[in-house]
This record gives structure tokens, C-alpha cells and sequence, in this order.
């Protein structure tokens, strides 16, 4: 972003789309609110009008480049009418990708929130909006005949849980492990949760 100046009604969307694009560059713990306002070219007193505290801008930030993949993957799945298939592009898009950064922040998020309250909340709020877009998506496929094994609820939980783990080797693991290797396994995993008729 321009470091030009930004007069007095910059809009938070400004503040939070600069603070995330440093999280991207930095790591959540290592942003100050100066490095945000020297990005901007505003005065560190501007961030703080719009965000009273540091760790409430980093939480509304985390929040906001959340929400922005979220209601991409809602987009990405209503386009599917095969009700599996669905349900596989939401965890496609859940799971690291080229076209999404998220999982940088999801690992530094949930490492700053150990120690940051405010960073926990939102990535419990973050999480929770997943399940449901997920949880929606299971409820379509038994309303049109199909069958989960464990009920809805459950099998949310379970391929949120298989999906946090297949991100994390994805991104940490070893080399050999490709992104297509963790695709396959993503349509492995939603087809046996479901009962074949």
C-alpha cells in the first residue's frame, strides 16, 4: 500500500485489509500498531481511534481475512449440485491453496492465542462459522438420500478435525506429501463418512 498520507476518515477496511497483508509478512505477535500506520502513512493515533488496543485489531483482522475465504467456500460449494461433491469443495477450500493464505494465519493464530484472549475468540468464532457452513452442506446431502454414519453433527466434527490435521502436514510436513496426495484423501475420507445406498 501506498505510503502517501491517508487523511483522518481512512476506513477500518483499510486499517484491517494493510494489517492483514503485515500478518502475512510478519506473524500475528510480531505487528505493532506503528507498523500498521507506517504502511498506511497515518498517524499511529488514527489506528488507535478505530481499534481502541493492538490485540483487538489483530482479532478483527484475523476475523475479516476469515471471513473473506469463508464466503468464498460458500460461493464454491452452492455451484455444486452433487451433494458430496459439495461437501468435498468445502474442505478443498478449508485446506491450504494457492489461491488462499488462511492457513498462515490459522497456525500463528492459534499460537498467539495462547497468550492473547481476544485472538482466541476469534478463532473460535471462525471455526464455528466453518462447522456450520459444513454442518449445512451434511444436512442437504442426507435431506436429498443420503446416509452419515454418525449422524451430522458428528461427522462435521470429524472431517474438521481430519481437515486441521491433513493442513498442518500440508504445510509443515515432509516434502513428499503433495497437494494432491491430500485431495485424493479429502474425498476418501467425506465418501466413507456416508453409507452407500
Amino acid at each position: 500500500m501506498s505510503r502517501t498520507r491517508v487523511n483522518a476518515s481512512v476506513r477500518q477496511e483499510e486499517i484491517l485489509h494493510a494489517t492483514v497483508a503485515l500478518i502475512y509478512e510478519k506473524g500475528l505477535r510480531a505487528i505493532r500498531i506503528s507498523d500498521v500506520a507506517t504502511a498506511m502513512g497515518v498517524s499511529p493515533g488514527l489506528i488507535i481511534y478505530h481499534f481502541r488496543t493492538k490485540e483487538e485489531l489483530l482479532a478483527r483482522a484475523f476475523r475479516f481475512a476469515s471471513m473473506t475465504d469463508l464466503t468464498r467456500a460458500a460461493n464454491i460449494a452452492q455451484a455444486q449440485s452433487d451433494p458430496l461433491k459439495r461437501i468435498i469443495s468445502i474442505l478443498k477450500w478449508y485446506t491450504p491453496s494457492k489461491q488462499s493464505r488462511s492457513w498462515l494465519l490459522w497456525i500463528d493464530g492459534w499460537s498467539a492465542g495462547l497468550w492473547n484472549p481476544e485472538i482466541a475468540e476469534a478463532l473460535d468464532e471462525v471455526h464455528a462459522n466453518w462447522k456450520i457452513l459444513l454442518h449445512e452442506a451434511i444436512t442437504e446431502a442426507t435431506a436429498k438420500g443420503l446416509t452419515t454414519r454418525y449422524g451430522a453433527a458428528q461427522s462435521t466434527t470429524r472431517l474438521i478435525i481430519f481437515a486441521d490435521g491433513l493442513s498442518i502436514a500440508e504445510l509443515t510436513g515432509p516434502t513428499s506429501f503433495t497437494k494432491a496426495q491430500g485431495n485424493n484423501w479429502i474425498e476418501e475420507f467425506v465418501r466413507a463418512e456416508f453409507l452407500k445406498n
